[in-house]
């Protein structure tokens, strides 16, 4: 696997030969950093490019390294792991497992196995940072939290869960068609979701629409009408994946529950095929179709609270895709009925005779915190320390922003209209070097 442009990561496949000659690299790892890079390898159609281009530079930097500086470098974990006595664990050296973590956490050394392990990849990462081209670093961001107008948010509240971190604006109307304005349809009737696809480096993963609904995808469909080689954006809608998730959910809640199979048991749902409940979109998709089996997998409440799926999917597409755009458009749920409890996963519809009766006043709050762990989660990485933040509400003549002191939108006198602000955001967040 030689070094690649982004481009390049995101449309190649690995040679039998090349996985090979990846795993046997591997191999001459300590034992406790093989599994992921060797998952990672043998499941190269499933990641996105940020991944493959993360797993090439680790991989890269090592094998470029000359034998003494190889061994030096990963000496002190190996002589940790001895200390640990990790040839004695039942250590899956294929696949980072349940045990796995099982086992490293319980041992006395795990705090300085994972400072060790953090060393190493900071010293990959450092060298990166050296060697990539110094633009990277100030590729611009957008955070986009849309609340459509069911959501009764309180206009003297609404903003409270984020405790002064941004400021507030004023709008010259309410906020609805917003959001429309800036990613669908801007000076060229593409906005922001077709200016970012006509760029030579683009890949579907710089772009997530995810959605509590499906007006985000629906638009932003509606208004993608050129003729393009390669998808403008990853959509993901809760309403689309009903039949993915429901029948995720009921083949899961009925497997015996065994905290010694849990490992099978996932495997044996992650490699499932679930092709038949998804959506045409996602047929053909095995990456984002994997992305939404593990995302479910995950015990976080995604398959059962529009609203929590939203949340997590935003924040694992964070975590494993980095995107330049990411809008995510939150929703209602229905209200918990009597003798169910949310903390079950299970399909309430299915144990309670009780028609379902739309919470929008729990829903408003649930998404109002949500939408901060959202970007919460975006500040877990580098990548989006200087990222805009932007809370729009269908409701609301105000608007939220998280953003650099020297951000444009600063400058901008309000009460701003909704095409101004889009044209704002729009023009900063095309102005890459």
């Amino acid at each position: 696997m030689s070094s690649v442009t982004p481009t390049q990561i995101a449309n190649q496949s690995l040679s039998q030969a090349e996985k090979q000659a990846s795993e046997q690299f591997i191999e001459r790892l300590p034992l406790t950093l093989q599994p992921i890079p060797r998952q990672q390898v043998e499941q190269w159609d499933s990641l996105f490019p940020f991944e493959r281009k993360s797993l090439l530079r680790f991989l890269n930097y090592l094998k470029a390294l000359d034998e003494e500086e190889f061994q030096s470098l990963l000496r002190p974990l190996r002589q940790l792991e001895a200390k640990m006595g990790v040839q004695q664990w039942r250590f899956s050296a294929q696949e980072d497992t349940i045990e796995n973590a099982s086992l490293l956490a319980r041992s006395a050394y795990y705090q300085d196995w994972r400072r060790e392990v953090q060393r190493v990849f900071d010293i990959v990462n450092q060298s990166s940072v050296d060697t990539e081209p110094k633009q990277n670093a100030q590729v611009k961001r957008l955070v986009l939290l849309i609340f459509p107008e069911v959501l009764p948010l309180d206009p003297n509240t609404a903003w409270k869960a984020w405790h002064g971190t941004g400021r507030e604006l004023r709008l010259a109307s309410p906020a609805r068609g917003l959001w429309e304005q800036l990613l669908c349809r801007g000076p060229e009737a593409n906005g922001l979701v077709g200016a970012l696809a006509q760029r030579a480096e683009h890949a579907a993963a710089d772009v997530w629409l995810v959605d509590a609904g499906a007006a985000l995808l629906e638009t932003a469909r509606a208004a993608d009408k050129a003729d393009r080689a390669r998808p403008p954006a990853i959509s993901l809608s809760y309403s689309e994946v009903k039949g993915l998730r429901e029948n995720l959910l009921e083949r899961l809640n009925t497997i015996q529950k065994d905290m010694t199979q849990a490992d099978v048991i996932r495997e044996n749902l992650q490699h499932a095929d679930w092709t038949p409940w998804c959506p045409p979109a996602l047929v053909q998709d095995k990456a984002v179709r994997d992305f939404l089996v593990t995302l479910f997998l995950s015990g976080n409440g995604s398959p059962i609270f529009a609203n929590s799926f939203v949340e997590w999917a935003s924040s694992e597409a964070f975590r494993r895709a980095r995107p330049m755009v990411l809008a995510a458009r939150f929703g209602t749920r229905a209200k918990p009925k009597p003798f169910t409890s949310v903390a079950i996963f299970e399909n309430q519809e299915n144990v309670s005779p009780l028609p379902n009766v739309e919470d929008a006043e729990g829903s408003a709050v649930d998404a109002a915190i949500l939408a901060r762990y959202v970007w919460l989660a975006a500040l877990r990485y580098q990548e989006y320390s200087q990222a805009l933040c932007l809370c729009v509400s269908e409701r609301l003549a105000t608007a939220y922003a998280v953003a650099p002191d020297s951000h444009p939108l600063w400058r901008e006198q309000t009460p701003i209209s909704a095409e101004r602000l889009s044209g704002v955001v729009s023009d900063w967040l095309e102005a890459v070097s």
